[in-house]
């Protein structure tokens, strides 16, 4: 399934929404003209609004003829070596832009605006540390502006530690109210932390204040999938889809909750869309595959449960899921072939030697050195994928002399002889497997929950106990 996503862009330039983008540039203009003219000193103040009005709506090349005009003057400046270093940083010369920061705290240590842009430099420097520390800095001295707040809950998402995030982002409201990334971040995190009813609280919220945000109809979509409420769930994915209609993502977790909502035929339909234009997924293969299944078309589902493994040769699920619907339409071979190679797949065994194996070992004909268990265990599967059963089974004889308790050779075998048609032989070998790892029944349990209302495991759980 899909998850939330945190990548929102929010437009922070708004204070200058009066102006135009002819009358930006016309004072812009007016004044680089002042600076040709030789008419900076007397004109500083003039000159700093043009500066602001460049860095709110993102010309970088006529702040930075103003901002360096100024600074041959007035050197001293601290503002205007902050403003370069942003400047510089909008042009990506992170390197100038440190400098200039560098220059500006020479002059104004205590300045947190400036602290809070350096930090900004330092992250895309890669001195992580840094740039923290520097962030710090301007939260201790300005614990109310609200884009280190913002910076400092961003900080603590990227590290994982989403309990600190949400503190950051709860303060930032306590401020104002009426800011939607605040809502948004604080709901991903909240998501994150499984608290999700705070958390479609927090979307809700959002989307009160930009309902044309698909992100945020997605988002809170996934939190209704999670509580349960499918209705709620496919209401705001289409939501997303109207607002986005080339949004994969949404169509795909609108089939999840209507699949779980038992619309099956508008599940299919919404995985297809996923699927539309040849791309390969083996998710939306797979649910497709589910949907036909619990329509008792078991064929159909055999299919795409196929495709899916086609794409992902160690998706176990859909090795189970087939398994059922083969054995649905009474070919249980295929379907215990199925199950054992989902158990091959998904259950997996690190090998150790104990002293006394490595003493008799050194006896041996071979080499330790010569019989490498992990070795051992790819060549066979090697022969089992091209599908040359008879020199696997010689292999796993042969290995089995060495590793006579090895689930993982019996898995193997037990696969080998069901698909030399010795299907006797494939249920004991998975048989002693039970009984040489008492612990496979849990993982098999807690793997295949699933396969509760299979006739075949069951039969072998209860031939296991006896």
């Amino acid at each position: 399934m899909e998850y939330s996503s945190s990548n929102l862009n929010f437009d922070e330039n708004d204070n200058y929404d009066e102006y135009d983008e002819i009358e930006i540039l016309q004072q812009l203009e007016a004044a680089v003209e002042l600076v040709n003219n030789g008419e900076i000193l007397f004109n500083i103040n003039q000159l700093e609004e043009a500066v602001l009005l460049a860095l709110e709506n993102e010309y970088p090349n006529q702040g930075l003829i103003i901002v360096n005009a100024v600074l041959e003057v007035a050197g001293y400046n601290s503002d205007f070596w902050q403003y370069k270093g942003k400047f510089l940083n909008m042009i990506g010369e992170y390197e100038d832009s440190y400098f200039a920061f560098e220059k500006s705290l020479e002059l104004n240590p205590f300045d947190s605006e400036t602290l809070y842009s350096f930090s900004s430099t330092l992250e895309l420097l890669g001195f992580e540390d840094q740039a923290f520390e520097t962030l710090q800095k301007a939260y201790n001295l300005d614990n109310t502006n609200i884009e280190i707040l913002l910076s400092l809950g961003a900080y603590y998402q990227k590290i994982e530690d989403w309990e600190k995030a949400t503190v950051f982002y709860e303060k930032v409201l306590s401020l104002d109210n009426d800011v939607p990334e605040a809502w948004y971040e604080l709901g991903f995190s909240y998501e994150i932390l499984d608290k999700l009813e705070k958390s479609l609280e927090c979307y809700e919220k959002f989307l009160e204040l930009e309902p044309d945000n698909y992100f945020g109809w997605y988002n809170s979509g996934i939190v209704q999938i999670r509580l349960g409420n499918f209705s709620k769930a496919i209401e705001h994915f289409e939501f997303s889809i109207l607002l986005n209609d080339d949004f994969p993502s949404a169509y795909f977790n609108l089939g999840i909750a209507q699949l779980s909502n038992e619309d099956y035929k508008d599940a299919i339909e919404s995985f297809k869309f996923v699927l539309k234009g040849g791309d390969k997924d083996e998710a939306a293969e797979y649910y497709i595959g589910k949907a036909y299944f619990y329509m008792n078309k078991f064929r159909k589902a055999i299919t795409h449960f196929s495709r899916a493994i086609k794409i992902d040769d160690s998706y176990f699920e859909a090795y189970i899921s087939r398994g059922k619907a083969y054995e649905k339409l009474g070919k249980l071979t295929e379907a215990l072939e199925d199950f054992n190679k989902a158990l091959i797949v998904s259950i997996t065994e690190t090998y150790n030697f104990t002293e006394e194996e490595q003493v008799l070992l050194t006896k041996l004909p071979l080499k330790l050195e010569q019989i490498d268990y992990q070795t051992i265990i790819e060549n066979i599967d090697t022969l089992i994928n091209a599908e040359d059963f008879t020199s696997a089974l010689t292999d796993i004889n042969f290995a089995e002399q060495f590793f006579p308790d090895s689930v993982q050779l019996l898995l193997r075998k037990s696969l080998v002889h069901i698909e030399k048609g010795n299907f006797d032989e494939g249920l004991l070998s998975f048989k002693k497997a039970l009984t040489l790892d008492t612990k496979l029944s849990q993982k098999i349990n807690y793997a295949f929950a699933e396969l509760e209302e299979s006739t075949i495991f069951k039969q072998i759980f209860e031939d296991n106990k006896q």
